[in-house]
């Protein structure tokens, strides 16, 4: 398939797919299909927390739409572009935490956890930056049923190399 329609098909199954036809960094915009590769920072350990209960996406935009009044505005730039954080911002962790009431013994372990920390998309997990292993333990301990993963990020050549085949 042609690199122009494979992006087509891309964009048209989600909003977030466009982005793994790229790997590595990216600037991405639109609706998501947009995507721009950017220079990769070097590899950073992260640690996935993954509860064991599901989280229902269209409960989580609506209550996103409901704190919002529907009218949310997207920024021209993210803080993440100019901070020295690691992890961007998620506008959509206030309605994980309110339609999910659960996730916050999770939220409260992350931010005891690690240096940064923050819900992954419409809230399926929750990734943490800085984790000691002494600190992995403990989460380990104080939750037994969710499955915790530590994880390094790859660059675009790395996932170019993992992905084709």
């Amino acid at each position: 398939m042609a690199r122009e329609e494979l992006r087509e098909v891309a964009a048209s199954l989600g909003s977030d797919v466009p982005f793994f036809l790229y790997g590595g960094e990216a600037d991405v915009t639109g609706r998501g299909e947009r995507v721009t590769p950017l220079d990769d920072c070097p590899p950073a350990e992260l640690v996935l927390l993954l509860p064991p209960f599901s989280i229902e996406t269209a409960r989580v935009y609506a209550a996103y739409s409901r704190l919002t009044g529907g009218d949310a505005i997207l920024p021209d730039r993210l803080e993440v572009a100019t901070s020295p954080r690691f992890l961007g911002p998620n506008d959509l962790a206030s309605a994980v935490l309110e339609t999910h009431r659960e996730m916050a013994d999770y939220w409260n372990s992350a931010r005891r956890s690690a240096s940064e920390f923050g819900i992954t998309g419409s809230g399926s997990a929750i990734v943490l930056r800085g984790v000691t292993p002494e600190a992995e333990s403990e989460l380990r301990d104080r939750h037994p049923g969710a499955s915790i993963r530590r994880v390094r990020t790859l660059g675009r050549a790395d996932y170019e190399r993992k992905t084709s085949g």
